[in-house]
């Protein structure tokens, strides 16, 4: 345990000096990117986010969620493996967006609603994009397709879907007693309840736009000092994709293979970016939840929304790359990747993640 905690502390010492040095190296690129970031929270993400995360602990305090559980709470919770009071919050993520569906499961949480277990279940599956993100500004005003954005959002919640019902089959139920549903909600008047849900929601907004503007900065300096020696749009792209999320999808506009940048959106949605993970911990850091286990979760659900989009285009509706016209040039000449490249290492990831469970299932049974 001594060996692993000094590796961990050597790692963490290493990642600050090249932050440093990447943030000193690349001083003019760090600061231009946190204005970015800075004009896509004001512009973008407060908007989206805000009137959301007020309205979901509106809808905890005063029980309106019991209504929806109530209806749907029994049959989903058997299918997820959590209880009746958590089958709200897939629904919140769904239609608002991360990361709305963690900050509805930790105010259940808080109020005793739902388990510290069905917290760690419910956030594999139920952090995903808008469909406000999705269909307004990766379909419409990225590839000026409205369609693909429609596509990818069942996508989402297709591939979604299919991982919370993966982990319940795959992942053990503790001993953990498991909290009922029990119907009740707060007793104050509606203007307290709004006066602590919009000081929440502010207090969640700052720090959400905080990660994002870090995460600009890191990435913007990073493929400034990557430029010097790699003029490759596809690595920009791909470094993108692991980090930040709305970047990825703006910058696989810019590949010259039509067919591989969709697929590559359609993972970048599904893997959602580190700056969004990172936002998921921060609002469930109370409830202590597997960072590996969502992380693996979320990598699955990558691959699954790039296959099942490459399935799409190749059997489905091969005409939607057609209406699809990218806003923005392409910068380079176009990549040698193709939509089999795509769909052949989505695949191997996926089998190479599958088996990894099915082991460290016959390992828990030993």
């Amino acid at each position: 345990m001594t060996e692993r905690k000094r590796a961990s502390g050597a790692f963490a010492y290493i990642c600050v000096a090249f932050l440093a040095f990447l943030f000193f190296a690349e001083t003019d690129a760090s600061i231009e990117y946190v204005k970015k970031g800075i004009s896509v929270c004001v512009k973008n993400v407060v908007p989206a986010l805000f009137p959301f995360t007020v309205l979901s602990a509106v809808m905890a305090e005063l029980g309106l969620s019991d209504i929806v559980s109530g209806i749907i709470g029994r049959p989903l919770g058997r299918i997820f493996g959590v209880s009746a009071a958590g089958s709200a919050v897939p629904f919140m993520g769904a239609l608002c967006g991360f990361p709305i569906g963690a900050i509805s499961a930790m105010r259940l949480y808080r109020s005793g609603r739902i388990s510290r277990e069905d917290v760690s279940r419910l956030m594999l599956f139920s952090n995903n994009p808008s469909s406000a993100f999705l269909i307004g500004a990766v379909g419409s005003a990225l590839w000026s397709c409205e369609r693909l954005g429609v596509v990818l959002y069942f996508i989402q919640l297709l591939s979604a879907f299919l991982i919370g019902v993966f982990q319940s089959v795959f992942t053990a139920r503790s001993e953990e007693k498991r909290v009922e549903e029990r119907g009740t909600h707060s007793q104050r008047g509606l203007s307290s309840v709004l006066v602590d849900a919009i000081s929440d929601a502010a207090y969640s907004s700052v720090g959400i736009c905080a990660f994002i503007m870090f995460f600009a900065a890191f990435v913007g300096a990073l493929c400034a000092f990557l430029g010097r020696f790699f003029d490759s749009q596809l690595l920009r792209s791909l470094i993108y994709c692991i980090f930040e999320m709305s970047g990825a999808v703006s910058e696989a506009t810019r590949l010259g293979n039509t067919e591989f940048a969709v697929v590559l959106t359609a993972f970048a949605c599904g893997w959602s970016g580190l700056s969004v993970h990172f936002q998921i911990f921060s609002v469930c850091r109370d409830a202590g939840i597997s960072k590996g286990a969502y992380l693996l979760a979320k990598a699955v659900q990558g691959a699954l929304s790039a296959i099942m989009m490459a399935l799409y285009l190749k059997f489905i509706d091969s005409g939607l790359l057609s209406e699809c016209v990218p806003v923005f040039l392409p910068s380079h000449s176009p990549q040698k990747a193709s939509i089999a490249f795509a769909l052949t290492a989505n695949a191997m990831l996926l089998i190479g993640i599958i088996l990894f469970l099915f082991r460290l299932r016959a390992r828990k049974r030993l």
